[in-house]
């Protein structure tokens, strides 16, 4: 009687644990589902808040333009995304907007490594309206692409245009000596 009890007791366990097992898949094959269903959805909400934010600021309420730059990006085309700000700056004679679209254009280059274009993009910035910030963006992206004798140039430009603020001496000195030790590196490096 004892073995037998024994075989049941046995398959009885071998039952269970085999209940258990599929019972385990089964429910990590769900998880894993749920998981993928939400990360299609935050991938979905990412992409639309992207073509919003496009929309909005960028291209101001243009979706159709705001539709081919996020769908360029989808395709991991991110030149082609740079064209489209360069077709919109081109396109507006608003000073203000072109500012902000040159700067969201030297951003988005940034972001994607294409130095090339966001010094077109900080050049453009800074023959607009220059001022300290677009000269320090200019010194920026020429560090990046290891121009160091351009990029101490705008950065020497960008002092000059420090001085020229209606700033309290403590606060164009902070900045000045700022920008001098970013001059210090760049030569070190060079």
């Amino acid at each position: 009687m004892k073995k037998r009890t024994r075989r049941v007791n046995k398959k009885l366990v071998l039952i269970i644990l085999g209940v258990l097992v599929l019972g385990g898949l089964a429910g990590g094959y769900w998880y894993y589902t749920q998981y993928q269903q939400k990360q299609a959805a935050i991938q979905q909400a990412r992409h639309e808040k992207a073509q919003a934010e496009v929309e909005d600021i960028a291209f101001k309420g243009d979706r159709e333009l705001a539709t081919a730059f996020v769908e360029q990006i989808n395709q991991e085309n991110p030149q082609a995304a740079g064209q489209v700000y360069l077709d919109q700056i081109e396109a507006t004679n608003d000073t203000t907007q072109k500012m902000a679209l040159y700067r969201q254009y030297g951003t988005f280059a940034s972001q994607y490594n294409l130095h090339d274009q966001a010094l077109q993009a900080a050049l453009g910035a800074n023959e607009l309206q220059s001022s300290y910030m677009t000269l320090a963006e200019v010194a920026r992206v020429y560090g990046l692409l290891g121009d160091t004798t351009k990029q101490i140039e705008y950065l020497k430009k960008t002092i000059a245009a420090v001085n020229a603020l209606p700033l309290d001496e403590q606060n164009k000195k902070n900045m000045i000596t700022m920008y001098q030790e970013i001059i210090n590196t760049a030569r070190e490096q060079s």
